[in-house]
């Protein structure tokens, strides 16, 4: 666990570097080919995401027991990750204000969309799981199949 969040700090530092790098290329350029661009966006995604794992591995107990993921935290990192996904599809091809409205558009429902999940889960914890299904018939007591 500790090399991991060695590699993680200087992966961070290597992906900060980049897009440092790239936004001084563009801001030294009166056109920006569009390949900066798309390397720029990728690089501020991968340091962000870095960033994000290193800081979960920070909060991480040292030798905690393995713990099964709550419904919240799961729910909720499934529509983080789905709308950070969509926000960089929609980026990748569009240029000028549509390259900024729609991915906030999309960030700004994400935010939302994970709140109303994590508070539902949170709530409901008990009731969402594997489905389990009664496997005895009550007239003989046997155990059958469903």
């Amino acid at each position: 666990m500790r090399i991991a969040k060695i590699v993680l700090e200087r992966l961070s530092l290597v992906f900060l570097g980049a897009l440092a790098a790239l936004i001084c290329v563009q801001l030294m350029m009166d056109t920006s080919p569009p390949e900066v661009e798309r390397l720029r966006k990728l690089a501020l995604w991968l340091w962000i995401s870095t960033v994000y794992v290193g800081f979960w591995f920070r909060t991480a107990r040292k030798n905690a027991p393995a713990r099964e993921l709550s419904p919240a935290k799961s729910g909720t990192g499934v529509v983080v990750g789905t709308g950070l996904a969509a926000a960089y599809f929609v980026t990748r091809d569009s240029s000028g204000s549509a390259a900024v409205l729609l991915p906030a558009a999309i960030g700004l429902l994400t935010i939302v969309t994970a709140w109303f999940v994590f508070r539902f889960a949170s709530k409901h914890a008990d009731e969402i799981g594997e489905a389990r299904f009664v496997t005895t018939n009550p007239d003989d007591g046997k155990s059958g199949g469903v």
